[in-house]
């Protein structure tokens, strides 16, 4: 029973080579822990053998390496400094952390595989403790250290081999992916050159580059991104300041920009390459608004006259053409009627797919023959039809006010003089006076005229 019980009591101490001791322990607070327990020797008195500790606690699966017993660890700047193999030329150095008590060192969990990799490949280390109080030297015999610490790495989740190896292939990926980034990065900033971009903004963008093409790698679209175009300020266009917004020109030559501002170039003009961009561009803005104007037969407008209004409205600019169209509208004036005033608006598609009509500034004025004032002809034609022809009154007049208090001048079904006297005088029905009601195509009678004259016969 004897031999029993301590066979029992030494189970959970395993060894490996040289000391390298092996245990499991079980805490009611921590719970399971494994540890590898390795004494150094060489040290000064009282600290002539460190125990190097690399420790796995199970329920919180956190690995931890320190050495203790190598002195007092409570000043500033604790450093372990460890020549393997004895060679000068292969000395490492590892920041390190004091324990709560002042006697062990912790290293950094960034530190742990180069560490441990070097515990594994050499026979022997001899370190160095320093910290602003002093230093002290100790060695260690590393024989069989592969074995113990693969042992202990095997337990846990983010050290073991298939962890290790997985962990090396996101390395290897990363740096492939930071490969490519960085040549198309490069690229984009070659051409970002071309335009004479301020250096320190482009230092800026440089940035945004490798931001947007890091999430185009991962999203498998960056073979999308063709080149980098500029677009001038549409509005701001001092000679000694020159404002330009930065895009992305994808494959199917739709533009996403680079950021929502606005970039000074290093040189007042713009390069020789922009200026070409930009001449091409009004271009092809200038002929589809021409073409536009014509088609509506504004009187005596221009070009310049249009844009120029439309670029005061700075809430409505653009950095690129995309309007489409002109959008004319009746100034719901008597001025239109007389003079053709109209309100103007330039209409586009918007992002979410609906039309937006942005209005111009300015007084805009259509010709007689403009085909707006087709559908004003068409209505006064439709409601002179309408007015009975034995009394006197001002159709013109009198149809503006049926459209500002009721609406469409087609909503008439017909217009016919009220048969009896209604609410007006006795001499003044005697002396011709009527009132004059319209029939709607929904049924309903509504007086138009209080008063208008029967025509002598």
């Amino acid at each position: 029973m004897k031999k029993l019980f301590l066979l029992l009591l030494f189970i959970p101490l395993m060894c490996f080579g040289q000391s390298w001791n092996f245990s499991v322990n079980s805490d009611p607070f921590e719970g399971k822990t494994s540890s590898v327990l390795h004494k150094g020797f060489g040290g000064e008195f009282p600290y002539q053998n460190p125990i190097l500790v690399i420790r796995y606690r199970h329920s919180t699966d956190k690995l931890e390496i320190y050495i203790r017993d190598l002195g007092y660890s409570g000043c500033d700047n604790n450093r372990i400094y460890a020549s393997f193999n004895n060679s000068a030329e292969n000395v490492e150095s590892y920041p390190v952390g004091s324990s709560s008590n002042n006697d062990a060192v912790f290293f950094r969990e960034i530190d742990f595989m180069d560490f441990l990799s070097n515990l594994k490949k050499y026979s022997k280390v001899t370190m160095m403790f320093s910290n602003s109080c002093g230093e002290s030297r100790f060695r260690f015999n590393l024989n069989g250290s592969t074995k113990a610490i693969n042992n202990i790495l095997n337990l846990t989740n983010d050290y073991n081999p298939k962890a290790l190896a997985e962990k090396k292939q996101a390395e290897r990926e990363l740096e492939n992916q930071k490969k490519i980034v960085d040549s198309k990065v490069a690229l984009m900033v070659k051409e970002l050159d071309s335009f004479d971009i301020n250096p320190f903004a482009a230092k800026k963008i440089k940035d945004i580059f490798i931001r947007k093409m890091n999430v185009a790698f991962i999203t498998e679209d960056m073979d999308s991104f063709k080149s980098i175009t500029l677009k001038k300020h549409p509005f701001f266009d001092n000679e000694s300041n020159r404002l330009v917004k930065i895009f992305y020109k994808l494959k199917n030559d739709s533009l996403i920009p680079v950021s929502e501002k606005y970039y000074s170039l290093s040189k007042g003009n713009f390069s020789a390459k922009m200026q070409k961009q930009i001449d091409e561009e009004n271009k092809i803005k200038n002929k589809r608004v021409n073409e536009i104007i014509n088609n509506i037969g504004f009187k005596n407008v221009s070009l310049e006259k249009v844009k120029k209004n439309l670029e005061t409205k700075i809430y409505y600019n653009t950095t690129d053409w995309t309007y489409d169209s002109l959008y004319v509208k009746s100034c719901e004036c008597e001025l239109f009627e007389t003079l053709g005033k109209v309100d103007l608006y330039f209409s586009r598609i918007s992002k979410n797919g609906f039309r937006e009509n942005h209005k111009v500034l300015g007084e805009w004025y259509v010709k007689g023959t403009a085909p707006i004032k087709n559908e004003l002809w068409k209505e006064i034609k439709y409601f002179n039809s309408l007015i009975p022809k034995n009394i006197k009154t001002n159709n013109d007049k009198l149809r503006r006010t049926f459209k500002k208090n009721n609406g469409k001048v087609y909503n008439i079904e017909s217009i016919y003089i009220n048969p009896k006297r209604g609410n007006l005088s006795r001499s003044m029905y005697k002396d011709g006076g009527r009132e004059l009601y319209a029939e709607l195509k929904n049924g309903n009678k509504i007086i138009i005229a209080k008063y208008v004259s029967l025509k002598t016969q």
